[in-house]
């Protein structure tokens, strides 16, 4: 792999590990105006209060001016427009600019202040450099913010006031760089257990609801048979008991002693017919919910979107106001096409898709959601046998998110199919049933399985 085509994969890598919630906060231009206002109150207060000013030894307008390249910055944001739609590799580029101005602020204070003071403003250095690499990931195989605010401290070299300054930043660099990539690291770690956690608890949770509605419907039918049969005994003794009573009106034609157990036969058949009336069904589990097909696949496509923006998501088709049934509605359809389309762009260890399509067809019974990529495809081994949890391809992988999938489209009484593409690539198939009110997953299950 050529050294342009690394640094390019590198890049994407570190895209894809933002989250676009927390950006979309950040490039925020009310939190930016507060950070700007709070930053310049400061500053002005230390270089024009006649207490500090002889300690920081700055003209308030040259503090000042140390802001202007962070302002460029949110006007470039505010003239694309990017801070306000969904973060592309342009936004990317920017938060690397504005991470650079804002580590320049403080190293430009640095060398043109002298005395401690100097010294407090590299520590705020250092604090931005590290808290820069926490919020936007950075690690020590991806120094891209770790360097951008590398080069705002190196920008500010220029403006020494004295040697000594130039000195003590030169040496402040190294380590802004490292504090950076760790703190990144450490984030990037927090983030990997914290998908760990909920994958085993979804997982878990989706299994429980699984096994659940197998037993519940396993159960139901037994419990229908035991009532059928019931039904069956209690047709039985109506006739016993009709038969007796035709027999007690002829009592006087037949000997005392079989008329006496004509009489208890008929008492018993009378007391036994109330117990043999037939029991209602079993309390519905929880029952399914409608999930706006449309809706979900917008929100999903949005959020894949801003985390792989190099990853080409086409939407061929999808019909109008349709609605499928699923537990728990659509944040469990959110789930299983957010898990599944992820997957696809994340591919595993040999290799990963460019181009991703989802499909949505209307059927008979209800709707197909397809997942289709041009990426690997699935190992053989993988298709051969049942979906297994723990088993990935991926370097980071939990193993989890298939697995996941299928147990929640199994309690929604749907089905999930995957195979390879004649082309290239993996191909998954979800069927779910179209939204019918208070019919629940078990019911789903069992028209299934019929």
């Amino acid at each position: 792999m050529r050294i342009d085509q690394a640094i390019e994969r590198a890049y994407q890598r570190w895209i894809s590990e933002q989250d676009p919630v927390q950006l979309a906060t950040a490039l925020r231009p009310s939190m930016w105006a507060l950070y700007m206002g709070v930053l310049g109150t400061s500053l002005t207060l230390l270089t024009s209060s006649h207490w500090t000013s002889s300690w920081v030894g700055v003209p308030t307008s040259v503090a000042l001016a140390t802001l202007v390249p962070s302002n460029v910055v949110r006007l470039a944001f505010a003239l694309t427009g990017d801070g306000r739609r969904i973060p592309t590799e342009l936004t990317h580029l920017l938060v690397l600019a504005g991470s650079a101005a804002l580590a320049f602020i403080w190293a430009a204070l640095l060398v043109l202040t002298p005395g401690p003071v100097g010294s407090a403003f590299g520590g705020l250095y250092l604090f931005a450099c590290a808290a820069e690499g926490y919020r936007y990931r950075a690690s020590f195989s991806r120094l891209f913010m770790p360097l951008a605010t590398c080069l705002g401290g190196v920008a500010a070299l220029p403006l020494t006031s004295s040697p000594g300054n130039s000195v003590a930043l030169l040496a402040l660099l190294p380590a802004g760089l490292f504090a950076s990539a760790f703190m990144g690291q450490t984030a990037l770690g927090h983030d990997a257990m914290r998908r760990e956690k909920e994958a085993i608890a979804e997982a878990l949770s989706s299994q429980m609801l699984s096994e659940q509605g197998q037993r519940v419907a396993d159960l139901s039918r037994r419990m229908d048979d035991i009532y059928g049969r019931q039904h069956d005994a209690k047709n039985l003794l109506a006739a016993m008991r009709f038969n007796t009573t035709v027999l007690m009106d002829r009592i006087q034609e037949i000997p005392p002693d079989l008329a006496e157990v004509v009489h208890d036969v008929a008492e018993a058949a009378t007391r036994m017919v109330p117990l043999l009336v037939v029991r209602p069904a079993l309390d519905r589990e929880v029952p399914n919910q409608p999930a706006n097909v449309g809706s979900v696949v917008s929100t999903v496509l949005r959020d894949v979107r801003a985390r792989y923006p190099d990853v080409h998501l086409e939407l061929r088709e999808q019909p109008r106001d349709l609605e499928v049934a699923v537990v728990h509605g659509a944040e469990t359809l959110e789930r299983v096409l957010h898990n599944l389309i992820i997957n696809a762009c994340e591919g595993g260890t040999r290799g990963r898709a460019s181009h991703v399509w989802l499909n949505v067809r209307r059927e008979e019974d209800g709707a197909t959601l397809e997942v289709a990529d041009d990426g690997p495809g699935f190992a053989p081994e993988q298709l051969e046998g049942p979906i297994t949890p723990y088993a990935t391809t991926k370097e980071r992988g939990t193993g989890l998110g298939l697995y996941t999938v299928e147990r929640l489209v199994w309690a929604s009484g749907g089905n999930l199919r995957r195979s390879n593409r004649d082309e290239g690539g993996a191909l998954v198939r979800v069927h779910l049933r179209y939204a019918v009110p208070g019919l629940s997953h078990v019911e789903l299950a069992a028209v299934r399985g019929s």
